[in-house]
């Protein structure tokens, strides 16, 4: 894979390198100029699957929705924010998200678009746990441990490397990992002496 044409084949001991423009690596879909979108799509795909599974289980009416959610979020939800700790959450990722969860909640609850029943009252029927919120405070909490980290771990070193090499394109610049982190506690979120660093995620807000 490369963000560029390939224009000569690599061979390693005379095997040819297939060129591919995705991959799935570690229940990853790793994919050249879209990121986070693709494996996001692709765990949504999972989660059907999951969810599919149980779908007369979730469809029955005289099943109680504390079990129904209690399913839910022990077999789907992990499904969907499998790594989630890693996604660039950019406002498309989160309606991707939203839209899923809230159609997998109406199958729950038996109701249709044609009801005109609002995304607040079905949270109020099924109560799960919110995917957006959810994949955030995830994120937050990874972010806390790369924190705690010595200053030469490699997991800290790459998470704050900046590459040098080339120029950027026209535009706005793309969204990058550590941005909704920035948003909220500052450029130097990732600094050791900072007490807000060392906080309990689960009380940061998400953006």
């Amino acid at each position: 894979m490369s963000n560029r044409e390939l224009k000569s084949t690599i061979f390693v001991r005379g095997e040819k390198i297939e060129s591919v423009n995705e991959f799935i690596y570690l229940g990853r879909c790793v994919k050249m100029n879209e990121g986070t979108e693709a494996d996001v799509r692709r765990r949504i795909k999972q989660g059907w699957k999951a969810f599919f599974k149980n779908k007369d289980f979730y469809r029955e009416r005289k099943v109680p929705m504390s079990l129904k959610r209690k399913l839910f979020e022990k077999s789907v939800m992990p499904t969907i924010l499998y790594g989630s700790e890693t996604w660039v959450t950019t406002k498309k990722v989160r309606k991707l998200l939203a839209v899923a969860e809230r159609r997998m909640e109406r199958i729950m609850t038996g109701i249709k678009l044609r009801q005109r029943k609002t995304n607040e009252w079905l949270r109020g029927v099924t109560k799960v746990k919110d995917w957006v919120t959810e994949a955030g405070m995830r994120k937050f909490r990874w972010a806390a441990k790369i924190s705690a980290l010595k200053n030469d771990n490699w997991v800290k070193r790459i998470t704050e490397w900046t590459p040098r090499i080339g120029k950027r394109s026209r535009g706005r610049p793309a969204m990058k990992w550590s941005d909704s982190l920035k948003k909220t506690t500052g450029t130097n979120w990732i600094r050791d002496d900072d007490p807000a660093v060392q906080s309990d995620m689960k009380h940061w807000p998400f953006k």
